[in-house]
């Protein structure tokens, strides 16, 4: 009668190594490995897309940018004409005649004011002179120089507005008072205080405000 014996079991130093077993633990480890393998695939393929996606938002920023631009500057034989087609509405050329408008009436403004602040009386010849507006200049003129033109009445004023206004309609419009304008005012200044209807300071007055236009 046969004897069973124990199993030999492989030692350190026997030198056999341990036999795998075959079968369905094979196949487990063949699937994890293409499961592995598939995953990488699929990371390098969302990656790829991802960089891909950048890619085309970075293109569509600059185009963006490049055709914002080209509208805001002025354009170029064979880089567009959208600055000729803004220049070509109605709106953007009523737009800037505003614009022109409002800079050139601010300058008027401006000027004015630097004039009156100097005691200059500013004064329009030909078509564009206006005695009401003229009276209305020379009264803020004096009252605002009280020191200056204290000795000036109501009725000197008139006079004088009489002087100017000889001079102002006679001239072509849009023309300045030259030497000889002035010389003729201011004789006629003189040949109104010899008839003793002024003053001598009235005379001087009235001289530095022919002097000022």
């Amino acid at each position: 009668m046969p004897v069973n014996l124990p199993p030999i079991l492989p030692t350190r130093g026997s030198g056999i190594s341990p036999k795998l077993p075959s079968g369905p633990y094979r196949a487990q480890n063949l699937s994890v490995s293409k499961l592995q393998q598939r995953k990488d695939a699929e990371d390098h393929a969302v990656s790829m897309s991802q960089i891909m996606r950048q890619k085309r938002d970075q293109e569509l920023g600059k185009n963006t940018q490049r055709r914002s631009l080209s509208s805001s500057s002025i354009s170029h034989p064979g880089r567009g004409n959208s600055i000729l087609d803004t220049l070509d509405d109605p709106q953007f050329e009523e737009e800037a005649r505003d614009r022109r408008r409002y800079t050139y009436i601010k300058k008027l403004i401006k000027e004015r004011k630097e004039k009156e602040s100097k005691g200059v009386l500013e004064v329009k010849t030909g078509s564009g002179f206006r005695k009401k507006i003229f009276k209305k200049a020379l009264g803020k003129l004096v009252r605002k120089n009280p020191a200056t033109y204290k000795n000036i009445s109501k009725q000197d004023r008139e006079f004088f507005e009489e002087v100017v206004t000889e001079r102002a309609t006679a001239k072509r419009t849009g023309s300045k008072f030259d030497r000889i304008d002035r010389k003729k005012m201011k004789k006629r200044v003189l040949k109104e205080r010899e008839s003793g209807a002024i003053t001598k300071q009235d005379q001087n007055d009235f001289k530095k405000i022919i002097d000022s236009i």
